[in-house]
């Protein structure tokens, strides 16, 4: 009898759920990361980050202490601030995304990670170095916490599908309200021409929808 294989951790169809955490350098780093990471919503695509287009979801949260549950639980306590990372893209290990983010958001990527221990680079143009790419991947995954209960509600589907889906979705529902009383010639001349525009329309920017 063949063993049942286990599943491939942080995969999901064509999907990588990452998590991970990385201690911040000291208390004043902390607080600089916390209102850097509060003016990332003013990139006019909603984050700088949007660039990266393999990256469907991404999330930074600070964590300053441990919660205490009460006891039996033992209170613990941590000597540094730490960011935690949650990111959900294309791609099948941590170096796709760790070869995006060097190559599309070098600037993003310093911004964040400059306040965290050990971070490997001191300016973004470093990032386009030969060899950025490994060693972005290789500190990645040093704060990695590792899942097997990663799900998706749309594993197989791509960022460039899903925001062309969302085009679709969007024009169809306007184009709805537009011919209501639209007679049945007309309703069809118009449809097919809502479709051919929508096949000649470029892909979709993350974030400009």
């Amino acid at each position: 009898m063949s063993k049942k294989s286990k599943p491939l951790p942080n995969r999901y169809g064509k999907k990588y759920g990452y998590t991970a955490l990385f201690p911040i350098r000291d208390a004043a780093n902390g607080v600089a990361l916390r209102q850097h990471l509060g003016g990332l919503s003013e990139d006019r695509n909603g984050s700088p980050f949007s660039s990266a287009t393999l990256i469907h979801l991404l999330r930074f949260v600070i964590i300053d202490r441990l919660p205490f549950e009460g006891y039996p639980a033992k209170q613990e306590s941590s000597r540094q601030p730490h960011l935690v990372v949650m990111c959900d893209f294309d791609g099948a290990e941590v170096a796709d995304l760790a070869a995006a983010l060097a190559r599309q958001v070098p600037k993003a990527v310093c911004g964040v990670w400059r306040h965290c221990a050990a971070f490997p680079f001191a300016a973004p143009d470093e990032l386009a170095h030969a060899g950025a790419a490994d060693r972005l991947a290789q500190y990645l995954r040093r704060g990695q916490v590792e899942t097997i209960l990663y799900l998706s509600d749309r594993p197989e589907a791509t960022v460039t599908e899903i925001l062309r889906s969302i085009q679709a979705q969007h024009a169809f529902a306007a184009f709805v309200e537009s011919h209501q009383a639209a007679p049945p010639d007309q309703l069809k001349k118009g449809f097919f021409r809502l479709w051919d525009s929508l096949v000649q329309k470029p892909d979709p920017h993350p974030g400009s929808l």
